[in-house]
């Protein structure tokens, strides 16, 4: 008879479930990953949002770590099922001897000890079907999360991206109001050099001026330093004159809910990965329910841990809906807000047009002119905002639909 193999079976009646691997890259060591490793940086003096996502699912610590995970899950799973070979092939190799024995003088005693050693083996059996079956739930959720993972990591990756070209935008918006303010401070000079206002009036808005300018330099210097960070992270040796292109917007359209609400709930990784927790803790129940030896605090239990996993899934349906239903509002919201943003340019450029006529004739000052001429450009930037405000949406939508719900 062959001798039974218990290779990690304690080990692996351990495990309860796979958790949720984090998806993006804080929070993984790369001790974790490897012993050693050698990071080449490229030289680059442009990206495209496109080169970024490639280049941020590629050099993904949080992705490396779920595949070596995935790979030991399958590894594990293999070692199980040869155990629970083995052990079939034993108990068989039992019943045979067994029944052998059955009508010989003398052979109680065997009989009895085989029989010991068959309900051990069951026991034995009982507890590998279990493990198995959480494996492949383990396995199956690593799976739902390793696809999680990249699609939240693209999704940020466009989300950083996005963000410094709308801090580029602001800060030409905060540049133009700045120089909006130094023609300001240039009149009041004059007016206090004439007596027509006070010197803290003068002053007051000379601090102003000042305020507004230490602001730009700050954010200027931050988002400097972001980006450094940013390249870095994508293996990208920050030098002067590197650029972020900006992401074509010229065909932004509003985004219309094709699949419905529940639709898009149920094909999610986190409902999906819910429902295997469910299908896990039903086997549990089935099986305490078969064994004989269960008592009824076992199986109210086990009954219990089912109606929790149920009720974790109807909460987290109700938080995936009002997700998806607040993030189509906002998509709403965001297109409106070009639309508004395409009609205030295309007023400041007829009021500009308008008085730029005025002021050929003379009718208006040169300060009213270019004050008229910034609020055009001030307009333009606007909706340079609103657009990728609402870029930021639609990639927010197309990860819904690829199955996470954030």
């Amino acid at each position: 008879m062959k001798r039974t193999v218990g290779v990690g079976l304690a080990f692996l009646l351990g495990i309860s479930s796979v958790s949720n691997v984090v998806s993006a890259d804080t929070g993984v060591s790369n001790e974790e990953i490897v012993e050693e490793e050698v990071v080449e940086f490229d030289v680059i003096k442009e990206i495209t949002l496109d080169m970024a996502i490639d280049r941020a699912l590629n050099d993904s610590a949080s992705l490396m770590l779920l595949k070596y995970q995935l790979d030991l899950i399958n590894s594990q799973e293999a070692v199980v099922a040869k155990d629970y070979r083995d052990i079939r092939i034993d108990v068989r190799d039992l019943e045979r001897d067994f029944d052998d024995l059955r009508g010989q003088e003398g052979s109680f005693q065997e009989r009895y000890a085989i029989y010991n050693q068959l309900d051990v083996f069951g026991d034995t059996l009982i507890q590998l079907e279990q493990a198995i079956e959480k494996l492949k739930t383990g396995k199956v959720t690593l799976q739902y999360s390793e696809a999680e993972a990249r699609e939240s990591i693209k999704m940020g990756t466009i989300a950083a991206f996005t963000q410094f070209k709308m801090t580029e935008d602001q800060l030409e918006l905060r540049k133009q109001a700045v120089s909006v303010k130094e023609k300001e401070v240039a009149a009041t000079k004059r007016q206090y050099e004439l007596g027509l206002v006070s010197r803290d009036t003068y002053n007051t808005a000379l601090r102003e001026l000042d305020i507004q300018k230490s602001d730009i330099e700050q954010l200027e210097k931050n988002t400097y330093q972001e980006v450094v960070e940013f390249a870095l992270d994508l293996g990208i040796v920050f030098t002067e004159g590197f650029t972020l292109v900006d992401p074509d917007l010229s065909d932004l359209q509003l985004v219309t809910q094709e699949k419905t609400t529940d639709e898009l709930v149920k094909n999610s990784f986190q409902y999906k990965s819910q429902l295997e927790a469910i299908s896990l803790a039903e086997f549990t129940r089935d099986q305490v329910y078969e064994d004989d030896d269960s008592d009824v605090y076992e199986k109210n239990e086990a009954d219990i841990n089912v109606q929790v996993e149920k009720q974790k899934l109807s909460q987290l349906e109700l938080r995936l809906k009002e997700s998806v239903r607040q993030l189509y509002y906002d998509a709403e919201d965001g297109y409106q807000a070009i639309l508004d943003a395409e009609r205030d340019l295309k007023n400041a450029e007829e009021d500009y047009q308008k008085l730029e006529r005025r002021y050929q004739v003379g009718l208006v000052s040169r300060v009213n002119y270019e004050n008229a001429a910034i609020s055009v450009e001030q307009a333009r930037v606007a909706l340079q905002l609103a657009q990728k405000s609402y870029f930021m949406l639609t990639k927010q939508i197309e990860m819904v639909e690829a199955g996470v719900i954030q």
